[in-house]
């Protein structure tokens, strides 16, 4: 399994816009991440290889691609002439939408990430990106509520036009991934999320494993190390307090689990990171 990093972003903000090298560049050998809002890409130029929880995508110019709360996202690889936007849009600034939630929409999204868009709508998208970063807050907010829109309506088009059925097994999957990004930190044994999906736990990690290529125990620990990874670089809690907040009964308990996992105690992990990215000098 692949190690994983969290996204750093502005606490403060509903949103931010980077490019590609803004927000993976200075991730070190770590090419993996997870996020607690949604995260919206734009392919303007070049290819990219992306993996999200089990499934590979390869992604190329004019395509859109969108990543779900807690869900584990992963660079494979890139061209050189990669030229990708890179969306970070917080629960709270989507739940500000002018539109109610579809359901059925999201989860066929989660299924497939991902749709090709033509040269205007990119033209589009880019004009609506060059006003944003020329406006302040409310017009800010509100031009990127349109480019939200905008992508969602694209979204729902291939959705409509979309002709594969997906397997019982695929669907059963994604819904343990969006069971896991909710309780995995206080449940963490399989039957757990097997009772909640109204199946056996032989019959769910099987399927998971089908699916995935992964045991469904290695995911459950897989998410758990990275929420701790998140904690470790970016914040100052102790070890401890990051036991205390991934419920586990001591300290001592955390550290043998992340050291199993990651093949570092934490206090190593920490230290580690802090030689990766040292932190800048004050003015």
């Amino acid at each position: 399994m692949e190690k994983f990093t969290q996204i750093k972003l502005p606490n403060a903000e509903y949103f931010s816009i980077n490019d590609y090298q803004q927000t993976f560049q200075d991730s070190g050998n770590e090419h993996s991440f997870l996020y607690n809002g949604f995260i919206l890409g734009i392919c303007l130029q070049g290819t990219i290889r992306i993996k999200i929880n089990y499934s590979e995508y390869d992604l190329s110019s004019p395509q859109l691609f969108v990543i779900f709360p807690r869900h584990l996202f992963s660079v494979l690889s890139h061209s050189s002439d990669l030229k990708l936007k890179i969306f970070h849009l917080s629960p709270d600034f989507i739940l500000s939408l002018p539109i109610a939630p579809d359901l059925s929409f999201f989860q066929k999204t989660a299924i497939q990430p991902y749709t090709t868009i033509d040269q205007n709508t990119i033209d589009d998208l880019k004009t609506l990106c060059h006003f944003i970063d020329r406006y302040e807050p409310p017009i800010k907010n509100t031009l990127m509520q349109s480019l939200v829109l905008l992508t969602a309506s694209k979204f729902e088009q291939a959705n409509l036009k979309c002709d594969r059925l997906f397997s019982r097994q695929e669907i059963l999957t994604q819904h343990f991934f969006d069971l896991l990004s909710q309780f995995f930190l206080e449940k963490r044994k399989v039957s757990f999320y097997a009772d909640r999906l109204f199946v056996t736990p032989k019959y769910l990690s099987t399927t998971v494993k089908t699916v995935t290529g992964f045991p469904i125990q290695n995911w459950i620990n897989e998410i758990i190390t990275t929420e701790a990874k998140r904690y470790m670089k970016t914040t100052d809690y102790t070890i401890q307090q990051i036991a205390e907040q991934l419920n586990f009964p001591t300290a001592t308990s955390f550290s043998r689990f992340f050291k199993r996992y990651t093949g570092y105690k934490p206090l190593e992990y920490r230290k580690l990171q802090t030689m990766i990215f040292p932190s800048e000098p004050e003015q």
